[in-house]
């Protein structure tokens, strides 16, 4: 797997990340598994312990010819 993401995070709104990611996954031997997927996200961050992600991603199957589109929320709780 091979990742790249480039994320901003305004100075004057630190609980806010606006952020990209690109990467491309596959398997040891490629015939099996090869996707890449380019992301887009806004992360707002609560005291420090809980976030939201608003994430939309852009998937293409290196074995077919099927993209694929996603609009994901994840919610997060570090402790």
């Amino acid at each position: 797997a091979l990742l790249f993401n480039l994320e901003y995070q305004p100075h004057f709104l630190e609980a806010l990340t606006l952020g990209v990611a690109a990467g491309d996954f596959q398997a040891e031997n490629v015939a099996d598994f090869h996707t890449q997927e380019v992301d887009a996200y806004l992360r707002y961050q609560y005291q420090q312990m809980f976030s939201v992600d608003f994430m939309y991603a852009f998937m293409t199957d290196k074995q077919s010819s099927i993209d694929t589109e996603q609009f994901r929320v994840i919610l997060a709780y570090q402790f």
